[in-house]
């Protein structure tokens, strides 16, 4: 996570599924996304949807990753894919992708 703590991602799924959004903040589009995905959370709070972020670039400092949930309103964890492990097995190839696992952590968009 951001505050350096290992969590495994599939003990975070909700009990209606979750969202998963690489995010970066050294990416332009990135950064205008980030308040829409705060506002996802916001809206999905308390509706058993879990959220929680990637972030693969080792280049993004702890610093510039909690400077961008702040300003997108983003609580979930950011959650540091070192080498890009997990977005690539996600078949990740860009910072503004998103995607939903159901309630089973079943990758369905």
């Amino acid at each position: 996570t951001r505050d350096g703590k290992a969590a495994p991602l599939t003990a975070m799924v909700g009990s209606q599924g979750m969202l998963l959004a690489v995010v970066s903040s050294s990416c332009p589009a990135g950064k205008r996304f980030a308040p829409v995905l705060g506002r996802l959370e916001a809206q999905y709070a308390g509706r058993g949807v879990a959220f929680a972020y990637l972030a693969p670039r080792d280049a993004d400092t702890d610093a510039a990753l909690k400077e961008l949930a702040r300003a997108g309103g983003m609580k979930a964890p950011i959650l540091r894919d070192r080498g890009g492990k997990a977005c690539a097995a996600l078949g990740t190839t860009s910072t503004t992708e998103v995607m939903l696992l159901d309630a089973r952590r079943t990758l369905v968009y």
